[in-house]
């Protein structure tokens, strides 16, 4: 992957996971993610990373 690509991609990721942290109060994480048709193995590897 090139340097481009691979920031693109990043950045799309650090807004996915800001977005999730300013869920509404009482929506689980994988409510969220269900909702915005996310893969959740997708979005927790970001966060192990």
């Amino acid at each position: 992957m090139d340097k481009i690509t691979h920031e693109a991609r990043l950045n799309n990721w650090k807004h996915i996971v800001e977005e999730c942290n300013n869920r509404p109060h009482g929506v689980t994480v994988k409510q969220w993610l269900n909702d915005n048709a996310i893969f959740n193995c997708h979005f927790l590897s970001t966060q192990n990373a």
